[in-house]
This record gives structure tokens, C-alpha cells and sequence, in this order.
């Protein structure tokens, strides 16, 4: 294993009333996995790296209202954990992730905060299903996500968060 930079970051699993998950649609310049070179266009969580000084949590709710506009909601557990070699921001970076769960009142996303990198990559928006997400042909991170989904939804809350392989 090599060393990289790392990059912690704040993940966010945004679960509106009909028991569905916010994703982006990402179009990347450089592929996103360094073993799959082809890939640059997946869904993905809202999130992104933690500030110098900066906690996990704050970090979450930051994130959670540049990216889609949310605010004064209570940010859930931590429930999932995954460390990956990816290009983040255009660099080789072992990205050190924890998902957080977030549920939302309504289905209203607001994009106007992004910042202009992640305008340049969020290609489209949607609310998923676990069906919608099982019966999909396009690339979904993090991988099982929709195995994953329907076992949180099924009220699987561990004491301590999974451990995600890095796909």
C-alpha cells in the first residue's frame, strides 16, 4: 500500500418521508478509481472533506447545507465507514469516509450554496428507492448501497458504525 494524502470526509444518507436517498450524479475529468479508468460518471451521497479543525459532525451539517440547501435538521447516527483511494479534487487521496444519516421533512433541494468545483462535476439530482437502486445498470458509491439502504430502513443500527469495503 502506498502512501497518500488523506482526505476525511463527512457523507451524508438524506432519507426523505417515502424512505428514499438524495444522490448527485458525478461527471469527473479524471477517473474517479484508479483500476477502473473508464469511470468517470457515478451517483454518489452529498459530502465532502472536513476543515482544518473541523469535526466530523460540523462537517456533516456544513456540507449538508452547501450541497443541497438543507438546514435546521437533527444529524442522525454515524452508521458507515469507508477508506478509498480515489482522485478527489483532481489528486490521488485515500479518502477516509463516515456516513452520517440525515431525514428530511420534504423533498426540496436547494443547490444555489455549492461551491463552484462541485457545480463543475454535479451533473443531475434525484431521490432513489431501494428498488430503483437495485434494478439500476449505472455506477452507485458507495457499492451495495442499496443492500445497505434497506437494512438501515429495516432499522439494522449497530453499535458501532460498518465497515464498507472500498469497492
Amino acid at each position: 500500500m502506498i502512501d497518500l494524502p488523506i482526505r476525511k470526509s463527512s457523507r451524508l444518507i438524506i432519507l426523505n418521508p417515502h424512505n428514499e436517498i438524495f444522490l448527485f450524479h458525478h461527471q469527473d475529468q479524471k477517473p474517479l478509481d484508479r483500476a477502473n479508468p473508464v469511470l468517470r460518471r457515478y451517483w454518489v451521497t452529498p459530502g465532502g472533506g472536513l476543515d482544518p479543525g473541523e469535526t466530523w459532525e460540523a462537517a456533516a451539517i456544513r456540507e449538508l447545507w452547501e450541497e443541497t440547501g438543507i438546514e435546521g435538521v437533527e444529524l442522525g447516527p454515524w452508521v458507515w465507514s469507508r477508506t478509498k483511494d480515489s482522485h478527489i479534487l483532481g489528486d490521488l487521496m485515500r479518502g477516509v469516509e463516515r456516513y452520517y444519516v440525515v431525514r428530511v421533512p420534504d423533498s426540496t433541494i436547494r443547490t444555489a450554496n455549492q461551491l463552484e468545483y462541485e457545480l463543475a462535476v454535479y451533473q443531475e439530482h434525484r431521490w432513489w428507492s431501494v428498488e430503483a437502486l437495485r434494478t439500476t445498470t449505472e455506477v452507485v458509491y458507495p457499492a451495495g448501497l442499496a443492500d445497505l439502504l434497506a437494512s438501515l430502513l429495516a432499522g439494522d443500527l449497530r453499535d458501532t458504525p460498518i465497515d464498507l469495503p472500498a469497492e
